[in-house]
C-alpha cells in the first residue's frame, strides 16, 4: 500500500468516524442510551481521534524528516492509537469519578513505556 492511499484510508477513515460520532451525540439521549450508546460514543470517538492523529503524524513526520514515506505509517498509527487510549481512558476514569492528576501520571507512564516496548520490539 503506497502512503498516498495509506492517507486516503485514514482520512476516509477519520471522516466517517468523525461523522458517527456527530450522529451519536446529537441523536442519542444520554439519559437513556445506557452501555450501548456509551460504547458507540466512545468507540467512534476512539476512531475519530485515532484517524486524526495518525494522519496528523505521517503529514507532521514528512515534513520534519527525510527519509523514505513508508516508514512513517506504522509509527504513526501506533502513536496515534496511544494518545486516542489515553484521551478515551482519562474521559472514562472521569465519567467513572475516578481522574486524579496521580491516575493521570500512571496512565502515561505505562503508555510511555508500551510505545518504547512496542517501538524497540520492532528493532531487535
Amino acid at each position: 500500500m503506497t502512503l498516498r492511499s495509506s492517507l486516503a484510508v485514514f482520512i476516509t477513515g477519520a471522516v466517517l468516524a468523525w461523522t458517527a460520532w456527530v450522529l451519536i451525540v446529537t441523536t442519542v439521549e444520554p439519559g437513556s442510551a445506557g452501555v450501548v450508546g456509551e460504547a458507540f460514543f466512545f468507540g467512534s470517538l476512539l476512531l475519530a481521534l485515532t484517524g486524526t492523529l495518525t494522519t496528523l503524524g505521517i503529514l507532521g513526520r514528512m515534513r520534519m524528516f527525510s527519509q523514505l514515506p513508508s516508514v512513517y505509517i506504522g509509527p504513526a498509527f501506533r502513536q496515534g492509537m496511544l494518545i486516542s487510549t489515553a484521551m478515551i481512558g482519562s474521559l472514562l476514569l472521569q465519567r467513572l469519578r475516578f481522574l486524579s492528576w496521580w491516575n493521570l501520571i500512571l496512565m502515561g507512564a505505562i503508555l510511555v513505556m508500551l510505545d518504547l516496548v512496542l517501538s524497540n520490539r520492532r528493532r531487535v
